[in-house]
């Protein structure tokens, strides 16, 4: 059972009981797209929809010489993955580029460190990984993005000692917009090396990256339920003592689940089948089923959670017990703020959140160490990361709002989901911006890898 599983069986009792009381109330890129050059005949959307581009061409380069090709005729370029962002990092009118047959995974020379594809979804990357006995360090709650766009927004995990993904990356090999190849590490080409980890496809094409691996492991996770309340006050502790812990509050309920994972050395019962989708949703029927009257929706759960101990454990391979696919379409807003002020920013976005009778989609809290890429929103401190998602549905949830308090509580924007912020503000947010906009320069003096999103955000 997993985590949404456990939130299903959490309200079926609710619905039962209303029921009883007679109350009335661009299609996934890995899938779709032809690999071969070609051009465009409709829109690319992203995954939620937000977005939409008619770019002139889409490109599909086969190899780097295809690719240096593309890079050297095109006037603009900008890079898809499975377009699970919604900043317009990707809109352009005129080329875009798939990396999708950059897929390959290898074993490197040395221990534990494998050669990856920028275009080989997470799932698939973990699978190959596992052929090799390693196993990623840290990976996110979602495996639908490529690695390429994955490290290039940020994206991570959760857990006190775990950093992001671009963190255990070790070489980066790229293209960069006049078609030139580079290399770079830690000790070679160290500026560029620490601009492309997070790059956001501004300083040219990654075609290959060398990565830091552990051995393959399995984990054991616990699923509870407890009330909000107790978690702004114990959930402090809960972090520091968990190997992977990560917290959920449930709209209007007043309660949250606490997700806590650990390396495992027993028997796993490998997961066959997700119910996900159905478990999602639940939720929207209970929230439809009692939006009217969030007090008594919130009262049900009460009554539920008082009369049952609610528990699951799951025991699996690490990857499957971290990472799932996702199927309902939201937008999301997620900040990373500093430790002191994590808990209670994660609180006020709860009490905002609450103020919306038809808000049902969880918020989420998790934890990450800092590191340095210079365009990380983890540089240098170690964070709380805190998300809100909006379905995609006729009465969305207006995002903007929470913006005020993660401005308060000193929050950097996830580069891939919905933020506001000015090109100000993210300067004073990022005290190594200028060299990576040094670096940008350098790599691309003509702007041709910037769109009108990027173009006003970096130069």
């Amino acid at each position: 059972m997993n985590r949404r599983e456990f939130i299903k069986k959490s309200t079926t009792l609710a619905l039962g009981t209303s029921a009883a009381l007679s109350l009335e109330g661009c299609k996934n890129q890995e899938n779709n797209e032809e690999l071969e050059q070609k051009k465009s005949q409709a829109k690319w959307y992203n995954w939620s929809k937000s977005l939409e581009a008619n770019p002139k061409y889409i490109q599909v380069p086969k190899d780097e010489k295809e690719l240096i090709s593309v890079m050297q005729k095109a006037s603009q370029v900008r890079f898809m993955g499975t377009s699970h962002s919604y900043m317009p990092l990707v809109p352009t009118e005129d080329t875009m580029v798939s990396l999708a047959y950059f897929n390959q995974v290898s074993k490197a020379e040395e221990p534990l460190m494998a050669y990856v594809g920028p275009g080989i979804v997470l799932s698939s990357m973990n699978r190959k990984l596992e052929e090799f006995g390693q196993d990623y360090i840290s990976m996110p709650g979602v495996n639908q993005q490529t690695f390429g766009g994955a490290m290039s927004t940020g994206t991570h995990g959760t857990g006190k000692d775990l950093m992001a993904l671009h963190a255990y990356i070790k070489q980066i090999k790229l293209i960069t917009a006049n078609g030139e190849t580079v290399v770079c590490s830690k000790d070679k080409e160290s500026e560029i090396f620490e601009s492309a980890k997070v790059s956001l496809g501004l300083l040219g094409a990654i075609t290959e990256v060398k990565v830091q691996n552990r051995e393959s492991f399995n984990m054991k996770q616990t699923i509870k339920m407890e009330t909000l309340e107790w978690f702004l006050e114990n959930g402090e502790k809960l972090f520091e003592t968990t190997e992977c812990f990560e917290c959920l509050y449930i709209p209007n309920t007043g309660k949250v689940v606490m997700i806590s994972s650990q390396q495992w050395d027993g028997e796993i019962h490998p997961k066959t089948h997700s119910n996900d989708e159905e478990n999602i949703q639940t939720l929207k029927l209970l929230r439809d089923t009692l939006s009217w009257s969030p007090y008594l929706r919130r009262k049900l759960f009460d009554w539920f959670t008082s009369m049952n101990n609610v528990e699951e454990e799951l025991y699996d391979r690490s990857f499957r017990i971290l990472c799932h696919h996702m199927v309902t379409k939201v937008n999301e807003s997620e900040y990373h703020v500093p430790l002191e002020n994590g808990i209670s920013c994660f609180g006020e976005v709860c009490a905002l959140m609450d103020t919306f009778p038809t808000a049902f989609f969880f918020l989420e809290i998790r934890r990450v160490k800092g590191d340095d890429a210079y365009m990380s929103p983890f540089y240098q401190r170690d964070s709380y990361s805190v998300s809100v998602h909006s379905p995609v549905e006729k009465n969305p949830i207006d995002l903007t709002p929470f913006g005020a308090i993660y401005r308060k509580h000193k929050g950097r924007p996830h580069w891939g989901k919905w933020h506001d912020y000015s090109r100000e503000e993210i300067e004073a947010a990022y005290p190594k911006m200028q060299n990576f906009l040094d670096v940008r320069k350098m790599l691309d003096p003509k702007g041709k890898l910037l769109n009108d999103y990027t173009r006003k955000m970096f130069v």
